[in-house]
């Protein structure tokens, strides 16, 4: 983090000593995904992300141009928009709660539930370490 509180990010090209200049970013996450787009556009699957699961949600640059690199940084850090869950919508949670809605009470409370002699026609013992200690 740099001192005015802003988070920076930038990636060396490979086989060279310049770098690719992403961006400044106000959250360390913004900083993080535009590394990881220019990583996987740099070095391809032998990339480390800091966001691997993410990695086939996040944009794509054109090409291999620093130009496009940036670009599409860019628009990770700032554009991008987590993917959406099956569970997080609307509709497919009213209907998960609907579903559960009608299921018996299973957590009954045992004593209150007693089946005549159920329990009784298992003999009683005694457990081994009481009679040898």
């Amino acid at each position: 983090m740099r001192q005015w509180g802003k988070w920076v990010s930038e990636i060396r090209e490979p086989k060279k000593k310049s770098r690719i200049w992403l961006g400044t970013f106000s959250t360390p996450e913004m900083a993080a995904r535009a590394h990881d787009v220019a990583a996987l556009a740099i070095k391809g699957g032998s990339a480390h992300l800091n966001f691997p699961e993410l990695a086939c949600h996040l944009p794509r640059p054109a090409s291999s141009d620093p130009k496009d690199i940036q670009a599409a940084a860019t628009a990770a850090a700032v554009e991008w928009k987590p993917p959406e869950s099956p569970s997080s919508t609307a509709t497919s949670s009213s209907v998960a709660d609907d579903a559960f809605s009608d299921l018996p009470d299973l957590l009954l409370d045992v004593n209150d539930h007693k089946v005549d002699g159920f329990w009784d026609s298992f003999p009683y013992e005694e457990p081994f370490f009481m009679e040898n200690y």
